[in-house]
């Protein structure tokens, strides 16, 4: 697979390493449209695009049987847990809550399914037995402020640590999501299916200064710590000149932020044979800002701000993991 880095030619800095970031959030990835492995319906086209406000997508479904076919279609989001370093802006917003999705341009009848998961295990019910409402599971964690963590009546904090729901006061369950509604398939015909919700982006603030000359070390690479899966080895060349041209230009110091957004794309493979057409846009939010990530092929420049990869016959790839560079 091809590695790509996606930049522009304005100067940029490089942000201190991961260790040393002042304020960092991890992303949350999500997926495409789930459907039981489906020997009728093909994905005609996928048009996806990607920043870091907002994905949006647009599909087109053709039903090559000569019957209707009714389903479920669902859309799962990852599981978001309590993080008291988070920034409280983007604190216990799961994806779903921005979840938008039309049938043929028609608003759909999105419903939600919500799970609290410890360690794998379905506790919603006993969290409830417990004691907690709907938003305390789900959206509070427990009414969790900071590092102080639950601010729950004591008797219900013991009965939450003796399921093991609990470390002290600090919650240790997790939130699934999956958006869904009931989809029709009419045969022979092409159903367009769009939706659009506010990814939960991974973020990293850092600082560099004339005493920190810009380096590979100092690049951060993922707000999760993880190794580098946006393929940003190939570029870090790159960005660490683009760097240095900024502190040749007289910056004596600046930040950079990072944020990494994921998307899952193998739930594509659900569909009948592959993806006819396939358009992934990756949109800045200015353009001097820097992209990298792992996909195959060169893409195309569409404006100033929106670099165009496509594809035909398309069996996706199991994930994209996308690293936006800003100041």
């Amino acid at each position: 697979m091809r590695r790509t880095i996606l930049a522009v030619v304005a100067a940029l800095a490089v942000a201190v390493p991961l260790a040393q970031a002042n304020d960092s959030t991890a992303r949350v990835g999500a997926g495409g449209l789930v459907l039981q492995k489906s020997g009728d319906i093909r994905m005609v086209s996928e048009h996806l695009s990607i920043s870091v406000k907002r994905i949006e997508v647009e599909y087109r479904f053709r039903n090559e049987s000569s019957h209707t076919i009714e389903t479920v279609v669902a859309f799962p989001m990852p599981e978001f847990h309590w993080d008291p370093e988070q920034d409280a802006t983007w604190r216990n917003i799961g994806p779903v809550e921005s979840f938008l999705a039309h049938v043929d341009g028609k608003p759909a009848v999105v419903r939600a399914e919500r799970k609290a998961l410890l360690d794998g295990r379905d506790i919603t019910a006993l969290l409830r037995q417990a004691g907690l409402g709907e938003d305390q599971i789900f959206r509070t964690f427990g009414a969790a402020l900071g590092t102080e963590g639950m601010t729950l009546p004591e008797p219900i904090v013991a009965r939450l640590h003796a399921m093991g729901a609990s470390y002290e006061r600090m919650p240790r369950w997790r939130v699934a999501e999956t958006a869904y509604w009931n989809q029709v398939f009419p045969p022979g015909k092409e159903v367009v299916v769009t939706h659009s919700y506010r990814p939960f982006a991974g973020r990293i603030i850092g600082t560099y200064d004339n005493s920190r000359p810009p380096s590979a070390e100092s690049v951060p690479v993922s707000s999760k710590g993880e190794l580098d899966r946006a393929c940003l080895d190939e570029g870090m060349k790159t960005v660490v000149n683009k760097a240095r041209q900024k502190a040749k230009e007289g910056a004596e110091s600046g930040y950079i932020y990072l944020n990494d957004v994921e998307y899952i794309l193998g739930t594509g493979r659900n569909w009948k044979g592959s993806i006819g057409d396939f358009t992934l846009d990756i949109i800045k939010e200015n353009p001097q800002d820097v992209v990298s990530l792992c996909f195959p092929g060169k893409p195309e420049r569409i404006g100033d701000r929106t670099l165009r990869f496509k594809m035909r016959d398309y069996v996706p790839q199991e994930r994209l993991l996308l690293n936006f560079y800003s100041f």
